[in-house]
């Protein structure tokens, strides 16, 4: 039986991990929008997930939502600093 110990979460690692939880959701619901709006997207996640497997090894790809929330992440964040790099 596991058991579930409240000081365990009060720790560095209980909240980072809290943290990391939710901050996964948040990605993945991003990289949801970026699927819809931009199938091309999910091509290239595929393809870079068995790369990264076959080539670079002990990898699992842990799900298509979270690497396009990643990239979702990125090219909003690349827009942003090419607006503001051109302005």
């Amino acid at each position: 039986m596991v058991s579930i110990n409240i000081k365990d979460w009060i720790s560095i690692e209980g909240i980072i991990s809290l943290l990391s939880g939710l901050f996964i959701v948040i990605v993945a619901s991003k990289g949801l929008e970026l699927m819809d709006s931009n199938p091309s997207a999910s091509i290239g996640i595929i393809i870079g997930s068995i790369i990264g497997v076959t080539f670079f090894g002990g990898g699992i790809p842990v799900g298509i939502l979270t690497g396009s929330g990643i990239a979702y992440l990125i090219i909003r964040l690349l827009k942003k600093t090419l607006i503001a790099f051109i302005y």
